[in-house]
């Protein structure tokens, strides 16, 4: 698809010039808005319209450290290291677009924290990403030999990353559950139907089941033993 900025809207048009400000003043971008192509679609504008090479990965919980490094493939019967898009990006000066990172597991946010705040990233064959500056700092001290026999690999300065993501609604306790559960089953008269009541049990504990095997998937032990506790408890009490 090819932009035109006659064909484009005015609140497009908007954003685009944000984005290059952004661009400009060596600051990544973040997009936030619902779910959508919309979001993408605004980033690959920007890419064409300023003749940017891209390179784009899509973050999934299934996503790991390799996915964001380097992967080992077979080429020609031998074992190497192929730069993933992250990678290419640094290196070549190109536009990254992450797109999903609220999909991100925990184990793989250190990895693109470090690649975006300071611009490094250790690979799995050993050399190192570093940051522009730190590099050429590096260098009126070492020889350019010297660095690339230590593995130290320098990021481009024209690297900028589009992060998109859509707004993730805030995580809900057990206790604010069951508290919001006991509140709703006070409010009921003596004259309620039971199935008014059994309605709003199974909700609640189809919240807390849900909320339950967020924190589990996301490792947070503590919420997820409190949240287990008081699944059994409402069990318990509503059986």
């Amino acid at each position: 698809m090819l932009f035109r900025s006659e064909e484009l809207s005015n609140e497009t048009l908007r954003h685009l010039r944000w984005i290059h400000r952004k661009v400009e003043l060596s600051q990544d971008i973040f997009l936030l808005g619902p779910p959508g192509p919309e979001k993408r679609h605004l980033a690959m504008a920007y890419c064409e319209l300023t003749n940017r090479e891209t390179e784009i990965v899509t973050l999934t919980r299934d996503t790991t450290e390799s996915d964001l490094k380097q992967r080992r493939e077979i080429v020609s019967g031998s074992a190497l290291f192929m730069n993933q898009p992250p990678v290419r990006a640094a290196l070549e000066g190109r536009i990254l677009v992450i797109d999903g990172i609220e999909a991100a597991e925990r184990n793989v946010l250190p990895t693109l924290n470090n690649l975006l705040e300071n611009r490094e990233m250790q690979l799995e064959d050993g050399r190192f990403l570093v940051n522009p500056r730190t590099f050429d700092e590096m260098a009126k001290t070492m020889s350019l030999e010297e660095m690339t026999s230590r593995g130290l690999l320098r990021v481009s300065e024209d690297f900028r990353v589009i992060t998109i993501s859509v707004p993730v609604p805030p995580y809900v306790s057990a206790r604010t559950l069951i508290i919001s559960l006991i509140t709703s089953l006070t409010r009921l008269t003596a004259h309620s139907k039971i199935t008014n009541i059994l309605r709003i049990t199974h909700y609640y504990l189809r919240m807390l089941r849900s909320n339950t095997g967020t924190a589990t998937t996301g490792g947070g032990g503590g919420e997820s033993c409190g949240n287990h506790q008081a699944l059994a408890a409402l069990h318990v009490l509503y059986r």
